[in-house]
């Protein structure tokens, strides 16, 4: 009953949605500096530059963005507890497999390499590396662009799904 009594209220949907949003990038970025201070907690060797940092993590922020509207939007078409569990296991897996986040693309199979190449996790995945091992920005302006795309067209979309619930459930 949340999300009703939150399109009961007179705030605009798409705040409504960018509020969601919010705190899933908040949440996602305490995320992360923890898993960074774990690594070097155990022996993570690091050369950052404060500006590829700063443009890696932007990335990190825009692809944020972009996979909590396309989790907010499956949501709202499936209003189902149970398809967010599929989503986790049916998308999120292999997206995170055949990403470059656990091996360098020049250490995968010729097959695996080539999907890597699509693979928007790959567009975070890349600058951060090379921000934090050898303290440049590597690839961060390209993914950037194309990260913010995908934000763009995903919250576009969740946003109108979120408009056309209300109105079906009489807000």
């Amino acid at each position: 009953g949340f999300l009703e009594r939150m399109l009961a209220t007179p705030a605009r949907r798409a705040w409504i949605l960018a509020g969601k949003i919010s705190a899933d990038v908040s949440r996602l970025l305490v995320q992360a500096v923890i898993v960074g201070l774990l690594g070097v907690m155990i022996g993570a060797r690091l050369n950052p530059s404060a500006g590829p940092v700063v443009l890696a993590a932007l990335n990190l922020i825009v692809f944020a963005i972009a996979w909590s509207c396309l989790s907010s939007l499956i949501a709202l078409k499936t209003q189902s507890q149970e398809s967010m569990a599929a989503f986790v296991h049916i998308v999120n897996m292999p997206v995170f497999f055949t990403s470059t986040a656990l091996v360098p693309a020049k250490q995968m199979p010729p097959w695996l390499e080539g999907i890597s190449h699509w693979n928007p996790l790959t567009l975070v995945v890349e600058p951060l590396r090379e921000a934090l091992i050898y303290g440049n920005a590597a690839g961060s302006h390209s993914g950037l662009a194309t990260l913010a795309i995908l934000a763009v067209a995903a919250f576009s979309t969740a946003s109108v799904t979120l408009t056309s619930a209300a109105r079906s459930d009489g807000q």
